[in-house]
Order: C-alpha cells, then sequence, then structure tokens
C-alpha cells in the first residue's frame, strides 16, 4: 500500500507510541518535537518530507561543520573527518531546555535494554500484523522520499546540522577501533577471530563513543543494542542484511526521540552521508576479518552482505542528472566513476572489488535487474524483494530486537 515515488508525509509532531499532546524544544542541538506516537504512514496534520523549510538548528550557523564533495579516489576511513567537532558549550538556558526535553523522553518511553521476541516460527505473523512491521516499512519509504533523485554529493556543500555530524563522528570513531584491531595471521576457516577483539573493545568503548549525545542514560542504553548489533555477530563472525537492518531501525531510533528534523534535509543526510559512512565502516569490518555472510544465498542474491543501499540507491538513480541509465551499472569506467556519488554505484564497484569472474554469472540477479526500463520500476521492485528476502524470513527476524521506542506491538 505504499508507493514509493509519493512524497511521503510525517507528522510534524513525529509520533510513535499513541499519544495526543506534543511538545517542541529549541535545543543547541536542533528543534526537537516528542511524541508518543509516531506514525509515518498515516498523519492527519502532516508536512511532507520534501519541504524546503529548514530545520531551525540553533548551533548551526556558529558550530557546525561543512563537507567538501568527496573525491572517488579518497580513502573512507577518512571522509568526513572535517566533522571531528566536539558538542557545542551549552549555556544555563540551553542546558535546561535540554533537561527539560530529557525528561519528556523519560516520560514518554520506558526505556529498557533491547530483547528479541520472535522466538520461533509461529510469531512471524504477530510480527508480519504488528504495528512495528508497519512502521519499519514507513521508515524505509520515507528514508528513500527523503533522497529520491538525490545523490550523496547533494549535501556535500551543505551546513551539516550536529545532530548529522554526531552519527558521523560516532562512524569515525568506530572506524578507528578497526584499526587498532589488526587481522590475525594465517588462514582461519570461518573468519578471522580478530573479529572478536574488535567487538569486545568496540562494545566496552560504545558507552563513551555515545557520551556526547544529548540524550538520558537510559536512552543511550537501548540505543547501544541495536548499534552493537549493526557491526556483525561476535560468536559466529559473521555479518548480514540482519545486521544492516538494526542500523536502520537505529537511525529511526534517533529519529523517534527527536534527534533528526522530519523537515528540511536532515532526512536525506541520513542516506547520503550517514548510511554512505556505515557502509564504508562495514565494508571495512567484512574485508578487515574475512566475515562470513549471515543468510547470503550465493549468487541468487542482490549482494553476500547488504540490501538496503540498492533500495535507497535505485531511488537516487531517479531522473538522475548524469543519465545513468539501469544497463549503465555494466559498464565498469562508468560505474568508478559515480562509485561515490550514487549508492547503488558504489555497491556495484565494491561487488566488483572482491568477486571475480563476468558479472552475469556471480550476480545474476544484479545483471536482470540491469534489464529494467527505468530506476523507477527498480525502486519499486527492490521495495518488494526486500519484503520477500529479508522482512518476512524467519531466520532473520528471529535476531531482530525490539525496545521501548521500536517496540512489538
Amino acid at each position: 500500500g505504499y508507493s514509493a515515488y509519493e512524497t511521503l508525509h510525517i507528522d510534524d509532531n513525529t509520533d510513535l507510541a499513541n499519544s495526543s499532546s506534543s511538545s517542541s524544544f529549541s535545543l543547541p542541538y536542533g528543534s526537537f518535537r516528542i511524541d508518543d506516537n509516531i506514525n509515518l504512514a498515516n498523519s492527519s496534520s502532516s508536512s511532507s518530507s520534501s519541504s524546503s523549510s529548514t530545520p531551525t538548528n540553533v548551533s548551526q550557523s556558529s558550530s557546525t561543520p561543512t563537507t567538501n564533495q568527496p573525491s572517488s579516489t579518497q580513502n573512507s576511513s577518512t571522509q568526513n573527518s572535517s566533522t571531528q567537532n566536539s558538542p557545542p558549550v551549552l549555556t544555563e538556558e540551553q542546558k535546561k531546555q535540554q533537561e527539560q526535553h530529557n525528561a519528556q523522553l523519560l516520560t514518554k518511553f520506558k526505556f529498557q535494554e533491547v530483547e528479541k521476541r520472535v522466538v520461533q516460527s509461529s510469531d512471524m505473523q504477530l510480527w508480519l500484523q504488528s504495528k512495528s512491521y508497519q512502521t519499519l516499512n514507513s521508515w524505509l519509504h520515507t528514508l528513500n522520499s527523503a533522497t529520491l533523485s538525490k545523490s550523496n554529493f547533494h549535501y556535500s556543500s551543505s551546513s551539516i546540522p550536529t545532530s548529522i555530524s554526531l552519527l558521523l563522528n560516532l562512524l569515525n570513531s568506530i572506524d578507528q577501533i578497526l584499526t587498532q584491531v589488526p587481522p590475525l595471521p594465517g588462514q582461519m576457516r570461518y573468519g578471522n577471530t580478530a573479529f572478536r577483539d574488535f567487538h569486545s573493545l568496540f562494545s566496552s568503548t560504545l558507552p563513551s563513543l555515545l557520551s556526547s549525545f544529548p540524550l538520558p542514560a537510559a536512552c543511550i542504553k537501548e540505543l547501544s543494542g541495536y548499534l552493537l548489533d549493526s557491526f556483525g555477530n561476535k560468536t559466529r563472525i559473521d555479518y548480514g542484511t540482519g545486521h544492516e537492518l538494526h542500523f536502520i531501525i537505529f537511525l529511526y531510533c534517533y529519529y523517534a526521540v527527536g534527534m533528526v528534523e522530519s523537515k528540511g534535509e536532515e532526512l536525506g543526510m541520513l542516506v547520503g552521508l550517514v548510511f554512505k559512512r556505515y557502509l564504508e565502516v562495514a565494508r571495512r569490518m567484512q574485508q578487515r576479518y574475512g566475515l562470513e555472510p549471515a543468510g547470503s544465498r550465493g549468487v541468487w542474491c542482490l549482494d553476500d552482505y547488504q540490501f538496503v543501499p540498492f533500495i535507497l540507491g535505485a531511488g537516487q538513480l531517479v531522473g538522475n542528472e548524469d543519465g545513468i541509465e539501469p544497463k549503465g551499472i555494466l559498464e565498469v569506467g562508468k560505474v568508478k566513476a559515480f562509485a561515490e556519488k550514487y549508492l547503488y554505484m558504489g555497491c556495484i564497484e565494491y561487488i566488483l572489488s572482491v568477486k571475480k569472474g563476468p558479472f552475469f554469472e556471480h550476480s545474476p540477479d544484479l545483471f536482470n535487474i540491469s534489464g529494467a526500463a527505468s530506476w523507477e520500476k527498480i525502486n519499486k521492485g527492490m521495495f518488494l524483494k526486500y519484503n520477500d528476502d529479508v522482512l518476512v524470513k524467519f531466520p532473520v527476524i528471529q535476531h531482530m530486537l525490539f525496545g521501548s521506542i521500536f517496540p512489538f506491538h
């Protein structure tokens, strides 16, 4: 029932739990609205996510960084280095506003440690009929709408609000932890066991990494559960679409607690800047430790590890200014030229770097999809395929985590 090409409308009071009242605060991190019932799909008084209005981030003009257009040759571990800024020093009035904001959150949400709720195959029917399933679909379509026909470079000259730079700083820090834990020498059958050392260090460091987030400690602890599982499984030494999905839920929770504006460019930045950076770090992690693809169907899947960038990346390419048609992914030169600019092309470049042989042999699904008439058709088809291959699959959903922000209704 969702159209990937219509402008989705988001409730102004960004509400996801069932409440009739909302409160708005102008904090040094942005103008936040907190509500219980964040319903992204069905709103009565809504504003378009593609609105041209600018979010009122009071610290934006003085303390937020800008980024330059990234070069295709730039090392991923150094990208977005310009965002390495500390949170602004708060005035007494701003401190009071932040305390009031956090008090509202503690009232609206009963923060908890995230947990698995789909424990047997019969629970899948409950999942598919749940509000959470609808919310997740709505969130994916919202992100798609926010970045439709916009490349990653669309945000390169924009002033980045602190809410976005906090996430970029976080991902840069995780990348640095990867550097601190080199892979162990020698051949290992199921991935390099140094990954477990990385995961342990990441887990122990996470509280300090999130300490700059202007949120209650209980909220940060709940967010941590999603973030930790966004970077693979320590025991199995693997990574797959379920881990990627937890990062999407992490972004949703970040939005649901009021950290991201629904107007202006911030939702698009979650895709073109933040999710892009996440992919860079995740790919480095995959290669560094030789992670097993979790749940991969071999050649009969889009990619051994990722799926969401193909959805959002196809949306970026709808009506693209560079005249890239679906069959353009078969041209290696074109793929390399636009890998930094578009998520979809970046995915293809990565596949070409890690797989050998003819493209139609190692990636038959993507090869067949390149024959589609338009990116609009691919974008719509990717949503359907994602639902069939990920969201309705018990082997994936059995590992999904739920809490108070993204509850199992």
